[in-house]
């Protein structure tokens, strides 16, 4: 049997004393519990080292005690380890790695018992994750007063971790009233091995004819040590060539193979390099993998509209003038709606995902070129774009069911009912200015747009339901979104932020009302295109640069939460509507 050693010293406390009570109460059993010498030690400490990754290490916890001049044998006497107490030593912010137990609040230590129970069992391949030799990276541990991680200066994953663990050695022997057993310890050093490179990841690249583009290559682990250059070889350069540094030239249309190597252990990998024409367009709201490189993929929320920004690019030109393009989709249920300019060279292209599209539904939307200046590319030579596009669950149509008998009061579909908006620095109306019937119409003030919907019982909240509710909501993941129009096109740059405030949260005690509370709200935000078209708002977590917020750890009680859209460019007395809000969980 094994016997965790995890969270304190009270589980081991309660099983030592468990243990000496049976053998003090049973008549039947006799563990031969006593002795007429104290337990005594031959050094201060047992000093041991382990490497990650070596599997289960034993340590011997009677090494070096005796009683009378002999050495504690288990075997031929009961001896019980108690009361431990485990301090890792250095690095106050070092969480001990653990492995998900059966049940929510009981997780599995790295640290058990043999089946004497005077063998302290490591398992060090608990710490494959937790301990790199050449990572300084530094993010946890503190914020500062916005919230924002600032790290505490160790490591957030160190080369080594040393437990100072303290218990006591029982072999029976009665201590006189007052006086207590002596404490043995153990330093135990857990040291990460050298992490060296045993992969090298690539991505496909587009290149056009004249035009360059980079190698898109990602050693792993990240956080290898040594020599992390590359070299790169092409294998047809009549299509492309590439330097030194992954720089790929396109020569003419066609496809080649790149080899991306790692000069310090020599894996490698490939990837192919498509030449383009000099022309070409792009869709550049998909996803992305993780070296940057376009999936061909969107995720789009249902029951609103759905929104695929397509851009041109002229390889040693000019784009000149205005340009259209023909967009299809493949799903009868996901019709394209209309399209929308940017207010320069590209456009959004809109896909209805209303009340016939199914969660779950996918098409392939087809975007191609329609009419403009592509210089000496035919229009013809002009290649099409696929992006293969999902139906996920939009909450604010299906926000679940309040509590409350009324039900949730707020304005899910941006059209005045429920809850009305306000805010500072603004007018507020419904109008028919709209994608799908009616918006909100907000008249800029004097100050910078600040509109919001104040409800304060939780049950009709439903921004509380959702990320208020202290640890049911820490760790859960949302994307968020809007369309937005400007009536009159800005003199300079417009930015709009989607804003949750906690009315309460681990730092808000003492704080005056929602200006004070600000800086420990999440934000996500975006800038908005100069135009006076319809266009789609996603917003990007500014902390991390993707579109993806997480409910911090400092919301860590249940709390009143409150939306609010945060516009700051607009001039007084112009007016900007918006439409169809989305958020979207991460799983």
């Amino acid at each position: 049997m094994k016997v965790n050693l995890l969270r304190n010293t009270l589980i081991m406390a309660m099983a030592s004393s468990t243990l000496i009570g049976c053998g003090g109460t049973d008549k039947g059993l006799d563990y031969n519990f006593s002795a007429d010498n104290q337990v005594e030690f031959a050094d201060e400490a047992i000093v041991a080292s382990l490497s990650e990754v070596s599997g289960e290490q034993v340590i011997d916890l009677l090494q070096g005690a005796s009683a009378n001049g002999q050495a504690l044998n288990s075997a031929e006497q009961t001896i019980f380890i108690r009361e431990f107490v485990f301090n890792n030593v250095g690095h106050p912010s070092f969480v001990t790695p653990q492995l998900p137990g059966n049940s929510n609040n009981q997780n599995i230590s790295p640290f058990y018992f043999g089946e004497d129970k005077t063998k302290l069992i490591v398992n060090t391949d608990f710490y494959q994750d937790a301990l790199r030799f050449c990572d300084d990276t530094d993010i946890r541990g503190a914020s500062d007063e916005e919230g924002l991680p600032i790290g505490d200066g160790f490591p957030d994953f160190p080369s080594s971790i040393t437990y100072s663990i303290q218990y006591i050695v029982d072999n029976g022997f009665e201590l006189p009233a007052g006086e207590e057993a002596p404490v043995r310890t153990l330093n135990l050093t857990i040291s990460s091995v050298d992490d060296v490179i045993t992969g090298v990841a690539a991505a496909d690249v587009p290149v056009p004819a004249g035009g360059t583009a980079q190698a898109l290559a990602q050693l792993s682990p990240a956080y290898a040590c040594g020599d992390k250059s590359l070299s790169y070889s092409i294998a047809d350069t009549s299509v492309a060539t590439v330097d030194d540094t992954g720089l790929i030239t396109g020569v003419t249309q066609g496809t080649t193979e790149l080899t991306i190597t790692s000069n310090a252990t020599g894996v490698s990998t490939t990837a192919t390099i498509t030449g383009t024409p000099g022309f070409n367009i792009a869709v550049t709201n998909q996803e992305q993998d993780e070296l940057g490189a376009y999936l061909s993929t969107k995720e789009v929320p249902s029951c609103s509209v759905a929104g695929l920004n397509v851009e041109p690019s002229i390889v040693n030109d000019d784009l000149s003038g205005a340009y259209t393009y023909s967009w299809m989709s493949e799903n009868v249920s996901l019709p394209f709606l209309m399209e929308q300019s940017d207010g320069a060279f590209g456009a959004t292209g809109l896909v209805n995902t209303g009340t016939i599209a199914e969660v779950g539904s996918t098409s392939k939307v087809t975007v191609g070129f329609g009419t403009g200046y592509t210089g000496a590319t035919a229009a013809g030579d002009v290649l099409a774009q696929d992006v293969e596009i999902s139906v996920v669950k939009n909450n604010y149509c299906d926000p679940g069911v309040s509590l409350h008998p009324a039900g949730f009061f707020v304005d899910f579909d941006l059209d005045q009912t429920g809850a009305n908006w306000g805010g500072s620095g603004t007018a507020v109306a419904n109008t028919s200015e709209s994608l799908d019937g009616t918006s909100v119409q907000i008249t800029a003030g004097p100050e910078p747009i600040n509109l919001t919907q104040q409800v304060w019982n939780n049950q009709r909240n439903y921004h509380s339901w959702t990320y208020g509710q202290g640890a049911d909501s820490l760790g859960k993941t949302y994307k968020f979104s809007v369309w937005a129009k400007l009536e009159t096109l800005p003199a300079g740059p417009v930015i709009m932020k989607h804003v949750l405030l906690p009315w309460n949260c681990d730092g808000c005690t003492g704080l005056t009302g929602f200006p004070g509370r600000r800086h420990l709200a999440g934000e996500v935000t975006a800038e908005l295109k100069a135009t006076t078209d319809w266009q789609l708002v996603e917003f990007i977590n500014p902390l991390t640069s993707t579109p993806e917020w997480t409910v911090p750890e400092h919301w860590n009680v249940q709390t009143a939460v409150f939306q609010f859209y945060e516009i700051e460019g607009i001039a007084e007395g112009d007016i900007i509507y918006l439409d169809e809000q989305a958020v979207v969980s991460v799983e």
